[in-house]
């Protein structure tokens, strides 16, 4: 029987499908990413909100054989309602989120995106969400939103359900063979290591771990404070060296003021405390990043979230644009 004379139907996950049968459809959906059983597993199955009945698939009608190859899976969305709030942020239970979705080529244009999206909508809106985003989810989104080149049938299959969008962050890379430090950076550097309110550049210690926790509770509250930790337990573990985390080390006032974070070739987050912006000490967390990931052996450095704004500090470690996203919203 061919594609075009099966029927389908959607089902919540929970487990009746082989997640193995869900993972092929992802690749056979979105090939052009590197999404692999593991990374699904890490940011779907092991998230800390994710339910069962929030996991929809697209089967086929009568899939007696749902082991076999693709296992009869067609199509996926996955809602998340949040119930554990990230860390030391107020609770957003008012919103709901879907973080992947998507409809196998073979079976487009029949009806099924708006079947699974009926779906994860109305999980969502029984769960409490008044909103739903794709989707801004932390601590484990794939992307921001809908990558708009690459994904533009998508974006064009929400706006007709009533989604409208909210804001177009892009990711970036960068080529770190030619990384070059600019002069004003290195005479910022030179300045922050002078004077009585000196500034150093300290890798990850036990010793700093006080200082690293008011750092983090009074600047960033919520989830790169499990970036910071995730990073700590790796570096305790041995799987990473001390450099994955550098710090900024305020000698006048004996406290942290920036850090930076880096896991293979991906690059951030990090950020300053807001009484010492504009001095350079984040354009020196940066650049002292990027040169340890080139010694490290990475070729290339990339993010997935930022503004145009901040972008153009990016650019001026050869960060391009690599990625724009269009973040959706829409009220239930």
């Amino acid at each position: 029987m061919s594609e075009s004379e099966k029927t389908y139907s959607v089902w919540p996950w929970s487990g009746a499908s082989p997640f193995s049968s869900f993972v092929m459809a992802v690749k056979n959906t979105l090939p052009a990413e590197d999404l692999d059983g593991r990374v699904l597993a890490d940011k779907i199955l092991w998230d800390a909100n994710w339910e069962p009945d929030g996991m929809f698939v697209l089967r086929e009608h009568g899939d007696a054989d749902h082991k076999s190859s693709g296992g009869g899976v067609r199509g996926f969305c996955v809602a998340i309602h949040r119930k554990v709030p990230l860390e030391n942020t107020p609770m957003d239970s008012d919103r709901g989120y879907i973080t992947l979705f998507g409809v196998d080529p073979r079976v487009q244009r029949r009806g099924y995106g708006n079947m699974l999206f009926d779906h994860a909508e109305a999980y969502l809106r029984v769960e409490g969400a008044r909103k739903v985003l794709i989707s801004p989810y932390a601590p484990n989104y794939f992307w921001p939103g809908i990558d708009i080149e690459r994904y533009e049938p998508a974006l064009r299959f929400l706006l007709a359900r009533g989604y409208r969008e909210v804001n177009r962050p892009l990711a970036m890379e960068a080529d770190l063979r030619q990384l070059k430090w600019p002069e004003w950076a290195r005479q910022k550097v030179a300045d922050l290591k002078k004077g009585p309110d000196s500034v150093e550049i300290r890798t990850y210690s036990q010793d700093l771990v006080p200082f690293i926790h008011d750092f983090m509770f009074a600047e960033f509250p919520g989830d790169w404070q499990r970036w910071v930790r995730e990073a700590a337990l790796d570096i305790h573990a041995g799987v990473s060296k001390p450099d994955r985390l550098l710090f900024a080390w305020d000698n006048a006032t004996h406290s942290i003021v920036g850090f930076c974070h880096w896991n293979g070739e991906r690059f951030g987050p990090f950020g300053t405390s807001e009484s010492v912006r504009g001095r350079g000490i984040g354009a020196w967390l940066m650049f002292d990043c990027l040169e340890r990931m080139r010694s490290a052996g990475k070729p290339r450095a990339y993010f997935l979230w930022t503004d145009d704004r901040t972008a153009k500090l990016y650019a001026e470690a050869g960060f391009r644009e690599w990625r724009r996203f269009a973040i959706m919203a829409k009220d239930l």
